[in-house]
């Protein structure tokens, strides 16, 4: 998925083929590179925001039951605010440790 970030299309395409196949780790958009960079990263790097939220949220769809903000907060605590905003109901979810999102919050030391 990381080479694919050079466009929307391909990104797009990328990431609903991981959805289909890795839905419990989003599509693999938080896996890292050799670089240490996740595939969102490298899509927010190669498109504006917007471009990328849109793609992200055609194929991970707001209603989904997918604990994404808890992603967000240890892989991008930047994008927490562009994230929750697009996700509102995902702040009342569990992740698979059964943590809410404050206590995940609380774990990896977010503190605003």
């Amino acid at each position: 998925i990381h080479n694919i970030c050079v466009d929307g299309e391909s990104f797009s395409a990328a990431l609903e083929l991981g959805m289909s196949h890795y839905p419990n780790q989003f599509g693999l958009l938080f896996k890292k590179n050799r670089q240490e960079q996740t595939a969102l990263q490298l899509a927010i790097d190669k498109h504006e925001i917007d471009d990328a939220m849109k793609v992200i949220t055609k194929h991970i769809p707001p209603q989904d039951d997918l604990p994404i903000l808890h992603q967000i907060i240890q892989h991008a605590p930047d994008l927490f605010e562009d994230f929750i905003g697009m996700y509102p109901d995902a702040r009342f979810l569990r992740d698979a440790k059964g943590r809410l999102l404050l206590h995940a919050a609380l774990e990896s030391g977010m503190t605003k």
